[in-house]
């Protein structure tokens, strides 16, 4: 990033350095480089497309066809994010990135979040490192109807975390669904798992309703 003098988009506290308001679409962020300042000792997310609240509780409220392309999406090593993009949205991607230091024992912390907006989602050809979760749809009750994240490609990608994390931030699988369909996993290499706030499963695949909300 710093050899190839990327744009920055720095957040000096919990709100993101990049959101979108309800409805917003055709955006793509290319070649930008997007975290916090050393001030901001946590941040809820660096990114966020759509919106996981009840504020975004109707299709037509969902912003979509939004692309992160060649993006450095990261915390610094001793900062908690508890996601580096939260993935509320629809027809969006995620493509030729890296996600990093994506890590906080406040909570859980996701490389890669949604469980609020419909997809479909191309995550391709990208680095992922995410503590309690590289990659994870569900986790909270979707606030539209019948919603349930879907067509999900997660092709080529490294997902993972550095074994420095050990004994240091939290960790509990690096693939997990709750409530999704259709997801395509298919050439990635996924590594380093360990027992730590769990077990330790790489990949925890389950349909459930997380919050008694959603009985779809």
């Amino acid at each position: 990033a710093a050899s190839a003098n990327l744009a920055k988009i720095l957040t000096p506290n919990n709100w993101s350095a990049l959101a979108t308001d309800l409805s917003a679409n055709h955006y793509r962020i290319t070649g930008v480089e997007l975290g916090g300042t050393s001030g901001a000792e946590e941040i809820n997310g660096i990114v966020r497309f759509g919106d996981g609240s009840e504020a975004q509780n109707s299709m037509a409220l969902v912003a979509h066809d939004l692309v992160l392309d060649r993006v450095y999406v990261h915390g610094l090593p001793t900062q908690a994010v508890r996601r580096c993009v939260n993935l509320q949205s629809a027809t969006s991607a995620i493509v030729d990135s890296w996600l990093s230091e994506c890590h906080s024992n406040n909570g859980d912390s996701q490389g890669i979040v949604g469980w609020n907006g419909p997809g479909p989602y191309l995550i391709k050809n990208n680095h992922i490192e995410g503590g309690h979760q590289a990659v994870f749809f569900g986790g909270a009750d979707p606030f539209i109807t019948n919603l349930s994240p879907s067509d999900i490609t997660i092709i080529g990608n490294h997902i993972t975390r550095p074994a420095s994390w050990v004994n240091v931030w939290q960790t509990k699988t690096i693939i997990e669904t709750k409530n999704a369909r259709r997801m395509l996993l298919e050439g990635n290499v996924i590594e380093n798992v360990w027992a730590s706030a769990q077990a330790g499963y790489a990949l925890l695949l389950k349909s459930e309703n997380q919050s008694g909300t959603a009985p779809w």
